[in-house]
């Protein structure tokens, strides 16, 4: 930034056009004040710039690359078009030949859960390997609780990944690789990635343009719904109100809770394993609902759909969720199908399926999970899971 602000020229050098008016704000440190974006540089950014190069044409003779497996794309779309994630993700996967209007949700869908699955037998494996280093770092980098030993391993990781031109060449080493090294300590300073995205932010422009009608006065229409959606939200009533019951029912995102229905009694099979602590035996099945923000579907009811919420982590253990109970209690418990894992990176694990199903009370430590099943070069199926990153209430 010095060095242009001080040549004659003035020319752009290394991406940097001159020196910022902000480094003159006293006690301010331009570099960790303002942290490096999660959803542009990580997702909008090099993960698009990974994609592009191993599968467009994007000049520098990239069909001879080693990396470019361009000529695979529709064994790659294929893979990806078949896998069913989980209800929260507000996007489906769309086709390849639409990258260009892929929004950061389907980037972070496609790095964090699709691309190992989908290119782990078509890419040489440094290159497969690189890209995860990232992928598994942005993983870590997104979770709620992340002590320094976590941090330092990120950080090992990012140095390791941004040796990009050894593998890309020099002109695909860009802005948006070298500054990923400043994540970390942008972690560090303001928390985890997602206490500092854009995300929100986009997601408000998004509310602020559906606000805008027509063009009669577009400032004075948004800013007036805006005001009477934040009144309807935030204002309290009185519990004796005529309109109480009317309002929560409209704006409440509560799950109703499940009532115990002796009529509807079940049974459970002989072959499920239960805790020697569980003394209850009287259930209901109800299929599908949610629990802690999560929504979790039995896998017979999820066939119906696009979406597929029936993999969860409970206990720190895989399952398919076979079944779906509340007790007399209003406890939820799933029976589970036990999956044999094989971890590969921090978020992604090879799995097969045991012969044991279990009978597990629900609790505060289960996450959703997004299973993955290719179909090999060598016609052979390989089975692939990964969390799903901790939704909070900015998301």
């Amino acid at each position: 930034m010095f060095e242009v602000h001080k040549s004659r020229s003035h020319k752009t050098v290394h991406g940097i056009k001159g020196l910022s008016v902000l480094t003159g704000v006293p006690n301010f440190n331009i570099v960790d004040g303002l942290p490096v974006d999660y959803m542009h540089m990580a997702l909008l950014g090099v993960t698009r710039t990974i994609w592009e190069l191993l599968l467009e044409n994007t000049g520098f003779e990239s069909k001879e690359q080693p990396y470019y497996i361009g000529h695979k794309r529709k064994m790659i779309e294929s893979r990806l078009l078949n896998i069913r994630l989980p209800s929260s993700f507000p996007r489906r996967l769309r086709k390849i030949e639409e990258y260009t209007k892929y929004k950061a949700s389907e980037w972070e869908a496609i790095l964090l859960h699709c691309i190992y699955p989908c290119l782990s037998d078509l890419l040489p494996s440094v290159y497969l390997k690189h890209i995860m280093l990232f992928a598994s770092t942005m993983f870590l980098l997104l979770e709620f609780n992340i002590q320094e030993h976590i941090l330092s391993l990120c950080e090992k990781q990012l140095i390791k990944f941004v040796y990009f031109e050894k593998l890309y060449g020099k002109p695909y080493m860009v802005y948006n690789v070298h500054i990923s090294k400043h994540l970390v300590n942008a972690v560090r300073n303001l928390g985890a990635l997602w206490n500092f995205s854009l995300f929100p932010y986009e997601n408000d422009n998004g509310m602020l343009t559906a606000f805008h009608s027509s063009n009669n006065h577009p400032v004075l229409q948004v800013a007036t719904k805006f005001f009477l959606n934040k009144l309807v939200h935030h204002t309290q009533l009185p519990i004796n109100s005529p309109i109480f019951e009317w309002t929560e029912k409209l704006w409440s995102l509560q799950a109703k809770s499940l009532k115990y229905d002796a009529r509807l009694k079940t049974t459970i099979e002989n072959n499920v394993t239960v805790a020697d602590h569980m003394r209850e035996t009287d259930f209901n099945d109800i299929g599908k609902c949610q629990y802690e923000g999560i929504n979790i579907c039995a896998k017979e009811i999820c066939r119906k759909f696009a979406y597929d919420d029936s993999y969860v982590c409970l206990n720190g253990m895989f399952y398919h969720v076979e079944r779906f109970l509340v007790d007399k209690k209003e406890k939820l418990y799933i029976i589970g199908t036990q999956m044999l894992v094989k971890k590969l990176f921090a978020n992604m694990f090879l799995y097969t399926f045991s012969k044991n199903m279990i009978l597990l009370l629900l609790n505060e430590s289960v996450r959703q999970c997004v299973s993955v099943t290719v179909e090999t070069v060598n016609g052979t199926y390989k089975n692939y899971v990964s969390f799903c990153k901790i939704r909070t209430q900015i998301d």
